[in-house]
């Protein structure tokens, strides 16, 4: 699981757990026709592509990834759908070749690193091609939807929670124990180690502004701009007047773009 599903995950209890004492309904989701068709199309074609099941994971809400099995080589990977670009995905008609027989190629970018993808098969038709590939925008778009819903609460929570921030005790030993390793962490690029330390400082101290800063930034890097961008405008909610305010505008707009927005 990579180090930002982890710090999904994380954020979520922490926002269902705050919404809770504070007597508010979490956010809740509710998956649209569209979605729902898109999700049956998504299965039925992987599963004729796939050589192994499941290939289409969907236990917990919206579609969170798709684990597919290469049938030529066995080798597996994963698509996180959060990470599709949609306005990338792209069909395309493969001539066949002395190798290899005609077919239809689904393509997409994901806005992780950049990489470009694509699932390739002589089984599929234009229409199958079609198919799959406006339900994988629709599932790309949605499981954005889904996680922005979570991220605005995010937001929303710790708000409300660091509202009086500036008048709140320091850290204790464990905190800024934990405080301290992350910040090495970061300082030397260990971006995983640092990570896991400003999870655990955040459990129980959330309202640390230069620890808000580091973990966007954290974030951007490894490329969940998503979840960088709700942090930047977190710390951005708790010291607007900051030095370098307006490098974290620069930031937000950086990672906005490199969303594929």
């Amino acid at each position: 699981m990579r180090l930002t599903r982890v710090l999904t995950l994380l954020s979520t209890v922490v926002v269902t757990i705050f919404f809770a004492s504070q007597g508010l309904a979490a956010p809740t989701y509710s998956p649209s026709p569209d979605v729902l068709k898109a999700r049956s199309i998504l299965q039925e074609e992987l599963q004729r592509y796939s050589s192994s099941t499941p290939v289409f994971q969907n236990d917990h809400g919206p579609t969170d990834s798709i684990d597919l099995t290469n049938p030529q080589d066995g080798q597996k990977y994963t698509t996180y759908l959060d990470s599709v670009i949609p306005s990338t995905i792209t069909t395309s008609y493969v001539p066949g070749s002395a190798v290899m027989l005609p077919a239809w190629k689904i393509a997409w970018t994901d806005n992780v690193h950049m990489d470009h993808y694509y699932w390739l098969w002589s089984g599929w038709s234009q229409s199958d091609a079609q198919q799959i590939a406006w339900a994988l925008k629709v599932l790309a778009l949605d499981m954005r939807s889904y996680f922005q819903l979570y991220l605005d609460s995010q937001r929303q929570a710790h708000r409300i929670q660091c509202a009086n921030w500036k008048t709140m005790p320091p850290m204790n030993d464990e905190e800024r124990s934990h405080a301290l390793l992350a910040q090495q962490a970061y300082q030397h690029g260990d971006l995983d180690a640092a990570g896991y330390q400003y999870s655990q400082v955040f459990r129980t101290y959330p309202c640390w502004p230069k620890g808000v800063f580091n973990t966007a930034m954290l974030l951007g890097a490894t490329g969940s701009y998503d979840l960088a961008i709700t942090d930047m405008n977190s710390y951005l909610d708790m010291v607007p007047d900051a030095p370098d305010a307006a490098f974290a505008q620069s930031k937000i707009a950086e990672w906005t773009v490199k969303m594929g927005y």
